[in-house]
């Protein structure tokens, strides 16, 4: 990454640390590590990612945030190293038709360490999920042929109302 870039994503980092609560186009996580997590873990994150790409403008995930106070408390180096944009990128194609792709930025602050993901908003077709997937008791938690959505509340879901689908199609057109 170019020296220009670290210090836009740093600028990035701090107007999103400054907004303080998830929204549609944000979420917070305080902790993850790509390269030791189950399977489950790694497609919860991808869940969020599929639902960020259906809404305008698409999403940021920043990781190293305290998802309730959204204190910055940083990634411990093991987990800040264990993120690169090759490796997030294939486990996501496994899910996403059609192939969708992100950038993992990596930011340092006052000597604490940020990954954001930066998830694009879909170019011409809505993006769906390609496979199912659950966890280790069973639960479902991405369902084939389905398309998610990031509601006003900051859940990923599966579309559900008439609206949200009128206006994902009217993107999409």
């Amino acid at each position: 990454m170019s020296e220009n870039n670290i210090k836009n994503s740093g600028l990035l980092l701090e107007e999103l640390l400054n907004v303080k609560s998830e929204t549609q186009n944000l979420d917070f996580k305080e902790r993850f590590n790509w390269s030791k997590a189950s399977k489950s873990e790694k497609v919860g994150l991808i869940k969020d990612v599929l639902s960020m790409t259906n809404v305008k403008d698409g999403g940021k995930i920043v990781i190293g945030v305290e998802d309730k106070q959204y204190d910055p408390v940083g990634l411990s180096e093991e987990d800040y190293s264990s993120f690169d944009t090759t490796s997030f990128n294939q486990f996501l194609h496994k899910y996403t038709d059609p192939l969708l792709s992100c950038v993992v930025h990596k930011v340092s602050r006052d000597g604490k360490f940020f990954v954001v993901i930066d998830i694009p908003e879909f170019s011409e077709t809505p993006i769906l999920s390609k496979d199912c997937a659950g966890d280790e008791k069973g639960r479902e938690i991405l369902r084939k042929g389905q398309i998610y959505y990031r509601t006003e509340k900051a859940s990923s879901e599966v579309i559900s109302s008439t609206e949200d689908m009128r206006e994902l199609l009217g993107r999409a057109l």
